[in-house]
Order: C-alpha cells, then sequence, then structure tokens
C-alpha cells in the first residue's frame, strides 16, 4: 500500500487548522505540519516537502497567501489549494493568477475537503497519484491499494461518481466517467460501449447488439450509438 497523501496546512487561526487536521487525519492524510504564516511555511517547507499545500489567501505578516501561492510555484513547484472565507470577484481573479489546484470556501465541511483533494490527485506526479501505464492506486479504506490496469475489468457510472470492478474487488470514486477516460480508463486499453460503461478491451469475449460478455462472464448492456465502435476492437 502506498503511503498516504502528504499536505502542509498553512492557516494563520489555529481553530481552523486545528479542525482542517482532523478531518484530514480522519480522511486518511498524513499531515505533515501547520505553519501560521509566509516565513514559517517557507521554512518547514524546505525542511520537509509534502505532496500538496493547504493554503490560506489571507495570512498575519506583510505577505499574503497569494504571495507564497506565487513562492510555490516558482521555488517549490508544489501543487496548492487555496482556503478562503472569501469568494467576491476581486479575491478569485487575483486567486487565478496563482494557477491553484482548488479553491475551498469557509466553513467547508470534511466531504468538501475530501472531494477538494481527491480531484488534484490525478493531476499529480505518477508518484504521488499512482498512476502509471501499468497500474494505479485506488482509495480504500484509509489508504490507496495498488491495482494493475490489466485488472480493470471494468467502470460503471452512477451521477458524479464511478465504481471501478475487477474481478473481486469494487473501488467506488467521486469522479466522472468522463474524467476517469480522461485519466486512466484510455483509448489504448479500453472503451466506452454504453453512456455508464467503459470495459477494458482485452476481457471482452462476446459481442451482441446489445451486450457485451466479459471474461469473468458478466455482461455489460451496450448502447446503440457505440454498436460500431464496439465492432472495431
Amino acid at each position: 500500500m502506498t503511503p498516504p497523501l502528504s499536505i502542509h496546512i498553512v492557516e494563520d487561526e489555529m481553530i481552523i487548522a486545528s479542525d482542517l487536521q482532523d478531518m484530514l487525519h480522519e480522511l486518511g492524510y498524513q499531515v505533515n505540519g501547520i505553519s501560521i504564516n509566509y516565513r514559517e511555511a517557507i521554512a518547514s517547507l524546505r525542511e520537509s516537502k509534502p505532496d500538496l499545500v493547504l493554503l490560506d489567501i489571507t495570512l498575519t505578516g506583510t505577505e499574503s497567501g497569494i504571495d507564497l501561492a506565487h513562492t510555490l510555484n516558482l521555488s517549490f513547484k508544489l501543487p496548492f489549494i487555496f482556503l478562503t472565507s472569501h469568494n467576491d470577484k476581486q479575491t478569485i481573479d487575483m486567486a487565478k493568477q496563482t494557477k491553484p489546484y482548488g479553491y475551498l470556501i469557509k466553513p467547508f465541511e470534511k466531504e468538501d475537503v475530501f472531494a477538494a483533494i481527491e480531484m488534484v490527485i490525478p493531476r499529480l506526479s505518477p508518484q504521488v497519484s499512482g498512476i502509471s501505464d501499468q497500474s494505479l492506486f485506488l482509495p480504500h479504506g484509509k489508504g490507496r491499494v495498488k491495482i494493475r490496469m490489466s485488472d480493470i475489468l471494468f467502470a460503471e457510472a452512477s451521477g458524479n461518481y464511478i465504481t471501478i470492478n475487477t474481478k473481486t474487488k469494487q473501488f467506488v470514486l467521486r469522479k466522472t466517467l468522463k474524467e476517469a477516460e480522461a485519466e486512466f480508463l484510455t483509448k489504448q486499453n479500453f472503451i466506452r460501449i454504453h453512456k455508464s460503461f467503459v470495459v477494458n478491451k482485452s476481457d471482452v469475449t462476446k459481442i451482441t447488439a446489445s451486450e457485451v460478455t466479459l471474461s469473468d462472464n458478466r455482461k455489460i448492456p451496450v448502447g446503440r450509438s457505440y454498436l460500431d465502435d464496439l465492432k472495431k476492437i
């Protein structure tokens, strides 16, 4: 199992920082430190580089979270998600210039934090995200489990969630099927056969006008508009 995602919190309100730290621990992430201002954050990040920074836009001192964001981009090459109680156009326009990986409006719930972080993970480096041509890491319990891409039989969509199915396990991700296709269920190995299903090409053993049969004998429905592409595999 891969180590949990390492996150550094930069927040000058210690009650919020402490609550956020508790949320992250409950979600299975590792908190490698809390900083309350620009200078403290720089010193800490030089000592221990996290995978991701949760950064308050408004910080105590002469340098703001926006200033720190520019430094993270230029000197540390670290991804960050902004935390703020301000959602006015001016603040958002300033924040956008630093190209954050996300934006959390206070007050936020644990579910909001989880969604924001999980949406970032596929954009991180392969070593952190766990995505490669041969394998990927998927959330399981309080950690992440490595599975081979070839072990994925199919993915099924349900709203903004998908279920990744192997022969023995299921993994639920907060992600659309379209996003999963762009990130790891690529056309090289997988094919969309229905608005709600993507299957592993190598596991298709039989094709009819209404369904495909997979290597474990499961039958998956075929949408009419996808049949022509399916016949080409």
